[in-house]
C-alpha cells in the first residue's frame, strides 16, 4: 500500500477515535455529550415518542422514551459523517491503484477523441458504486439531523432539540450552512443514482485519462431532482477527486462544530 494512503488511513482512524471520545467521555461532562435531558424536548413532543410507545407495549419492554430517543442522536450523525470518511478513502484508494496497473496507458498517442480517452475496468466498476455511496452517505449526514417523515413531521437530532434554545439555534444554523452548501447537491444525485441510473452513465467509460491522471467524472452541482442521463451536464469538470477536496473538510467541520456547540451548553447539573 502506498504511504499516502496508509497516512490516510491513519488520519481517518485518529479523527474517528477522536470523535468518539469527544462524543462518550467529554472533558467537561460526567455523561456523554448527547446524553443531558436538558437539550431535548419534553418527552411526549420528541420525534417518534408515540411509535416508541407502541413498540415497547408489544415487545413488553419497559422503555425510557426520553432515553431511547434522544441519547443516539448526536452519535448517529457522526456515524454518518465516518461513512463518507470511509467512501471517500476507498474510492481515492482504488483509483490511485488503478492508476499504478494502467500507468503506461495515461498519455495515449494520437488526437484527442470528441470525447476524449477512458479506462473501463472492474476496479473501477466497484469504485462507481462507492461514488453512489458516497452522495447517500452525504445525504444521512443531513437526514440525521433533520429530515422529513411521513405525514409532515420531522425527525432528527435538531428536531428533538428544545426550540428556540441556544444549542438549537446554532445547529439550524449549521444544518444550513451545510444544506447549501453540500447537502442539496448531494440528495439530488444520491436519488438519481438510486432510483434512476449509474454515475457515469452505464454506457461511459468507468474514468477518464485527463492529463496522465484517471479521473471519475461526477456531474454539474444538482439543485433539483433529475431523472434521466440527459438532465446531466459535466460542464463544470467535476471529478472523484475535485468534490471530495471540496466537500471532506465541510463534512468533518461540521461534525467538529457540532461537537463544540454541545460541549459549550453543558447543563451545570453534569458540568465538572
Amino acid at each position: 500500500m502506498a504511504s499516502h494512503i496508509r497516512r490516510r488511513t491513519r488520519e481517518r482512524i485518529e479523527r474517528r477515535r477522536t470523535w468518539f471520545h469527544r462524543w462518550a467521555f467529554p472533558a467537561g461532562s460526567r455523561l456523554g455529550l448527547g446524553d443531558p435531558g436538558e437539550f431535548y424536548k419534553d418527552e411526549p413532543d420528541l420525534p417518534g415518542y408515540k411509535d416508541l410507545l407502541v413498540a415497547a407495549k408489544r415487545l413488553g419492554y419497559a422503555a425510557s422514551p426520553s432515553w431511547e430517543l434522544t441519547h443516539n442522536l448526536l452519535p448517529d450523525v457522526i456515524d454518518a459523517a465516518l461513512a463518507v470518511d470511509y467512501v471517500a478513502d476507498q474510492l481515492l484508494a482504488t483509483i490511485e491503484e488503478t492508476e499504478r496497473e494502467f500507468a503506461a496507458h495515461l498519455h495515449p498517442p494520437g488526437p484527442v477523441p470528441l470525447y476524449g480517452f477512458g479506462i473501463s475496468d472492474w476496479r473501477l466498476a466497484d469504485a462507481l458504486v462507492e461514488v453512489a455511496n458516497l452522495f447517500a452517505h452525504i445525504r444521512s449526514v443531513g437526514d440525521r439531523i433533520t429530515r422529513r417523515v411521513p405525514g409532515g413531521d420531522t425527525s432528527g437530532l435538531l428536531s428533538a432539540l428544545k426550540p428556540r434554545s441556544p444549542l438549537a439555534a446554532r445547529v439550524k444554523q449549521m444544518y444550513d450552512a451545510f444544506s447549501r452548501d453540500v447537502l442539496v447537491d448531494a440528495r439530488s444525485l444520491a436519488a438519481y443514482a438510486l432510483h434512476e441510473s449509474r454515475i457515469p452513465h452505464p454506457l461511459a467509460a468507468h474514468a477518464a485519462i485527463e492529463r496522465g491522471r484517471l479521473e471519475i467524472k461526477i456531474p454539474n452541482r444538482a439543485i433539483r431532482a433529475v431523472r434521466t442521463p440527459l438532465g446531466l451536464r459535466y460542464s463544470q469538470r467535476r471529478t472523484v477527486r475535485s468534490y471530495l477536496r471540496k466537500t471532506l473538510p465541510k463534512v468533518r467541520r461540521l461534525v467538529d462544530d457540532l461537537l463544540e456547540a454541545f460541549e459549550d451548553e453543558i447543563p451545570a447539573r453534569v458540568r465538572r
